[in-house]
């Protein structure tokens, strides 16, 4: 949300505090190429921005390319079946 505090760290994105779970970012993908991270920080989410971390460790979110415009975002996900 806005006017919440992202740290970039080596042991994931922590905000307000609190590290995010699974999102300490990786050095390759699954396939042994590079991953470069977004560099480590302290940064304040401003109006219009958003940073998009999924609880997935392959995901290639904002552990790599930081804050997004939030009117690149066009819906959302949820869950509709789990085994």
């Amino acid at each position: 949300m806005e006017g919440d505090v992202v740290w970039v760290m080596p042991d994931g994105i922590w905000v307000n505090g609190a590290r995010l779970p699974d999102s300490k970012p990786l050095h390759a993908d699954p396939s042994g190429r590079p991953l470069r991270a977004y560099p480590q920080g302290i940064y304040r989410v401003e109006a219009g921005q958003v940073w998009l971390v999924n609880p997935a460790p392959l995901s290639y979110d904002a552990r790599y390319f930081g804050p997004l415009p939030l009117t690149s975002v066009r819906g959302s996900m949820s869950k509709i079946w789990t085994w």
